[in-house]
């Protein structure tokens, strides 16, 4: 599977990565495959960056599908498919 995946807001992942905006094949067609080859590649930078302990996302992290879809951060078994844009963003709130 081929994807599009943009970073927001995420410093350190961005520096783990490299770059904010990155074109990924990996095998898998859920959120979680594309976590794990993340964290494969990228090492354990990225999964401290997004993850809890038990594997789900952080509070504040979100991700974006296609522009219109937000998958919550307990579903990583949400499916993705070939040619998806994926936006891995940091929600901050402030007065």
């Amino acid at each position: 599977m081929r994807i599009r995946f943009k970073i927001f807001g995420f410093a350190r992942l961005r520096q783990a990565i490299g770059e904010d905006e990155i074109n990924i094949e990996f095998d898998g067609s859920m959120v979680k495959d594309l976590v794990w080859h993340l964290t494969e590649v990228y090492g354990d930078e990225v999964a401290k960056a997004i993850l809890q302990k038990d594997g789900h996302l952080k509070h504040g992290v979100r991700l974006l599908r296609n522009g219109h879809q937000w998958i919550d951060r307990d579903d990583l078994e949400t499916n993705i498919m070939d040619g998806d844009v994926l936006v891995l963003s940091l929600l901050v709130a402030g007065g």
